[in-house]
């Protein structure tokens, strides 16, 4: 019985990942539309990356928001043995960043310095989890109610701005780079008291207006995704080593980075090309996720 169950188990997860992947092709085939498909592949860039535990794992974190808030504990997928935590760890690492980079808005209520992970046995099954650090119970440093206001800011501020884009593509871009750096500065300070992590999200960029790198790249890609515009995240290293994070975007039927931390302070924002990229792209603190440059995918 236990081994047939498992057969069930895999065929679920094998037509869960197929039905996600085919009803994505329909939609994008019903619009004939090669900016669609584009759009539709810079938003699941992470997730197209993951194998199907991960895939699994993502799609639980990514209908979670309301217990990530409520700061529940999130089931993110059945273990048939224990001695398969640590490889389940990884894919919930993997996972996580996966979830994170697609879908910046997370950035509002799940620190990554915030949370651990276990596993639980509920009625006879193994279950990796996902819960609070014990230190401050919460996946942020914030109360239900602060939660609840920061987020409807972010929503509302962007929601106002991007009903009135207008323009090109490109002119679109440059609209949302010069008005999310309106006003803003690098929190040099926090970086120096190693609090950058409480500046890595998009409320510290679109509304305190001082953050780091990743939240400038996050608020950019927020936007664009509000707007329908492709973007992709992507984290690295700059010429002396130093962590970093920057966005790509499609103009000019190529990719092309925008550094928006690099435009601040600048009269006119830039594009660079992807050959003469300054930055090299990978993680940090060990993670292990691995990604490369997009190219020009439409089918």
């Amino acid at each position: 019985m236990k081994k047939n169950f498992n057969y069930v188990r895999i065929f679920f997860r094998i037509f869960l990942i197929i039905a996600i992947l085919f009803s994505s092709q329909i939609l994008a085939s019903s619009k004939n539309d090669d900016h669609y498909l584009i759009l539709t592949f810079s938003k699941k860039y992470y997730f197209n990356q993951l194998n199907t535990y991960e895939k699994e794992i993502y799609l639980n974190l990514l209908n979670s928001k309301d217990k990530f808030i409520n700061n529940e504990k999130i089931y993110c997928i059945e273990l048939d043995y224990e001695n398969q935590f640590e490889t389940y760890s990884n894919y919930l690492e993997k996972s996580i960043y996966a979830y994170i980079f697609d879908n910046p808005e997370s950035t509002l209520w799940l620190w990554t310095q915030n949370y651990r992970f276990s596993y639980e046995t509920v009625n006879g099954t193994n279950y990796l989890y996902i819960a609070p650090d014990t230190d401050s119970n919460a996946y942020t440093d914030f109360s239900n109610e602060e939660l609840d206001s920061r987020i409807n800011a972010v929503e509302k501020l962007t929601s106002d701005f991007v009903t009135s884009l207008s323009g090109t593509n490109k002119e679109k871009y440059l609209k949302i780079n010069n008005w999310i750096l309106q006003n803003s500065e690098y929190a040099e300070d926090l970086v120096e008291n190693d609090l950058a992590y409480t500046s890595n999200n998009l409320y510290s960029a679109l509304i305190d207006k001082s953050t780091i790198c990743s939240g400038f790249s996050f608020a950019f890609k927020y936007i664009c995704d509000l707007a329908n515009l492709p973007c992709i995240y992507l984290t690295g290293f700059d010429s002396v080593k130093t962590y970093h994070a920057w966005n790509v975007v499609f103009v000019d039927d190529q990719w092309k980075v925008i550094d928006l931390t690099l435009n601040l302070g600048r009269e006119k924002a830039s594009f660079i090309s992807l050959s003469s990229c300054p930055y090299t792209v990978g993680m940090f603190d060990g993670a292990e996720f691995s990604f490369s440059y997009p190219s020009l995918i439409t089918s």
